[in-house]
């Protein structure tokens, strides 16, 4: 019966909050004698709610305009609410003015607090029971109950990562990632399952992209990775705007064909232990012959990568 309650109606299906964070709201509705129709609306006011229209937002159009850069998908974002009429009394509304306003904005989150600032900014109704403000606490919570599991991953990878460079300093980027990699999935059964060879292989497979990157950006985009292949879209989705980001200087080095050149820079001493021909397919002397021939062909390489990740 609490899903068919109208106040919930009148919120559109994909903003709804979860079924606990559902149940509190309506104990605070129907404590305070709130009309369905205002509660609705306050309900859909709160930062937990923008952010959520926005993050669809920005998701939508990063698929439908996979080559922008994720900055200018943000100002899509930006100017989508402007011309929306969403953003009242926001004083920037001429291109110098967006410009302007566009220059503190370098993530998503920082797009919605300009957002939900100029919200606050509006008149609002007397509250002084402090309901709206309980009302955002309920929301908030979900997210940060949802976002647990993938912070709990991110800060054991993150904590894996820096022991391993205080233990090994003398190593570089691309074996600190691929060790952080086997250290968390190297003994599973299904590790056991595909042998040593193969665990390895595929650990600085999943790793070498990450690995042109400074730190501590490189163990963090390595962490969003995972967060996605672990535990799922429902989680990665939280992080999305983040990953596209710290994806863009890897995909422009691919692009220009400057990665290996990039990779060899940061990564000398595994590429220098990985030269030697071996027999087996899965030892690291093929993946690197595998990147060599990815920068010069590119097109074929993608088809190779495809076959090896159909056996994984």
């Amino acid at each position: 019966m609490l899903f068919k309650t109208k106040w919930l109606k009148l919120i559109p299906s994909n903003l709804r909050p979860d079924k606990k964070r559902v149940a509190e709201l309506h104990k605070l509705k129907v404590e305070f004698g709130i009309p369905h129709e205002a509660f609705a609306m306050r309900v859909m006011s709160s930062p937990a709610i923008t952010r959520k229209v926005q993050r669809n937002c920005l998701d939508n159009l990063r698929i439908q305009n996979p080559r922008l850069s994720e900055r200018e998908l943000l100002k899509m974002v930006f100017l989508s609410k402007l011309h929306c009429s969403e953003i009242h009394g926001y004083p920037g509304t001429t291109d110098q003015e967006i410009h302007q306003a566009m220059e503190s904005i370098n993530s998503f989150d920082e797009l919605c607090d300009c957002i939900i600032a100029s919200h606050q900014q509006e008149p609002s109704f007397p509250d002084p029971f402090g309901i709206g403000e309980r009302i955002d606490e309920i929301l908030a919570q979900e997210e940060v109950d949802i976002k647990a599991p993938a912070e709990d991953l991110i800060r054991c990878l993150e904590e894996r990562y820096l022991d391993l460079r205080n233990k090994y300093p003398e190593r570089d980027e691309h074996w600190f990632l691929a060790n952080t990699w086997l250290e968390r999935y190297g003994s599973t059964k299904e590790a056991r399952q595909k042998g040593p060879e193969l665990m390895e292989f595929i650990a600085y497979k999943d790793t070498h992209s990450f690995s042109i990157l400074e730190p501590p950006i490189s163990i963090r985009g390595l962490a969003l990775f995972l967060v996605y292949k672990e535990l799922g879209q429902r989680q990665a989705i939280y992080y999305s705007s983040e990953f596209s980001q710290i994806m863009e200087p890897i995909a422009k080095s691919r692009g220009g064909h400057l990665f290996l050149d990039k990779y060899k820079e940061r990564n000398r001493r595994t590429w220098k232990e990985n030269q030697v021909e071996s027999a087996s397919p899965y030892s690291l002397y093929w993946f690197f012959k595998g990147l060599e021939f990815e920068q010069e062909h590119p097109e074929d390489a993608e088809k190779l990568w495809n076959e090896i990740e159909k056996k994984k």
